[in-house]
């Protein structure tokens, strides 16, 4: 079989209020080409900054082997070669976009004996969540979740209106250690209002209504806990909603923030989010995305 190409788009969770079931798939991504040939696994990755790379690999094997089991099939030789960089411990499912750009790699190339649902499932039993794993696989806003033995994933297409302001900052961030910030339980006011403002959010970005989208980013479940590993986190939001932003979140565990904007205030909001941080000695950059509709997909040449 010839070499098959894909791509497979970085994500954002939760979006403020919708902890761990709201996903977003965004216009940056994966490129991989795969191959069966030869003997063993060949990985050839990206430039990683700050020495991610054995990790990166060891997860790209594990992801096979799980494959595998579920399977019960043996590849004997498989290369793999990624090209662009979703950056990694930032919060934009790049963990996400490896297990599913992998997982369906190797499908491919053996005979596609896993259909896409259970492929989405054993990559979000990988993540052990789905709140990145559901729009990378199929693209757009989704809420997402378990249940049972299957992934339940709802999707609407993001209108090109609204731009997606990615501040990146140098600091990374553990999502094992962002998730060891927050309490078993919460006050029921706290869950409410989240839930509130989740259902605004879907409407405001699923329906087109932007006049919804005000202080529907709020949240009282983790951001306010994990501000402790993005301590320049306040200052971010407030300085996108002073620009024009119809609000601001921290995307995942961080330390990425994204900011939703009209496309004329875009630049604005993101010089203002990048001036934000700089002013509280910190680097990183800053891109202006939109919503990714397609998900991951084959490039047929």
């Amino acid at each position: 079989m010839k070499p098959i190409k894909l791509i497979a788009p970085a994500t954002t969770s939760n979006l403020g209020p919708g902890f761990d079931a709201l996903g977003m798939a965004l216009s940056l991504h994966l490129e991989l080409q795969a191959s069966a040939r030869g003997e063993g696994i060949k990985i050839v990755l990206p430039e990683q900054e700050g020495g991610w790379g054995p990790q990166v690999q060891q997860m790209i094997e594990q992801t096979i082997e799980a494959w595998q089991t579920k399977t019960g099939i043996r590849v004997r030789g498989l290369h793999f070669e990624f090209r662009g960089r979703i950056p990694l411990a930032r919060g934009l499912g790049s963990s996400a976009a490896y297990r599913l750009g992998v997982l369906a790699a190797v499908n491919r190339l053996t005979g596609s004996p896993l259909s896409d649902s259970r492929l989405l499932e054993l990559g979000a039993r990988l993540e052990n969540h789905t709140d990145n794993a559901a729009p990378c696989m199929v693209g757009g806003l989704t809420v997402s979740g378990f249940d049972r033995s299957r992934v339940r994933v709802v999707k609407c297409e993001v209108s090109d209106r609204f731009k997606f302001i990615a501040l990146i900052p140098d600091r990374a961030v553990s999502t094992d250690e962002a998730r060891s910030l927050l309490p078993a339980q919460v006050p029921r006011e706290d869950a409410v209002f989240n839930l509130q403002r989740a259902l605004w959010l879907w409407e405001g970005l699923a329906h087109d209504r932007p006049e919804l989208l005000c202080r529907a980013f709020e949240d009282r479940l983790h951001q306010p806990r994990r501000e402790r590993l993005v301590p320049f986190m306040p200052a971010a939001i407030e300085a996108a909603e002073e620009a024009g932003a119809y609000g601001a979140f921290l995307s995942g565990s961080g330390s990425t923030m994204i900011a939703v904007a009209e496309p004329a205030r875009a630049e604005a909001v993101a010089k203002a989010m990048l001036a934000a941080l700089e002013a509280r000695e910190e680097s990183g950059a800053v891109t202006i995305l939109s919503a990714d509709n397609q998900g991951l997909r084959f490039i047929e040449e």
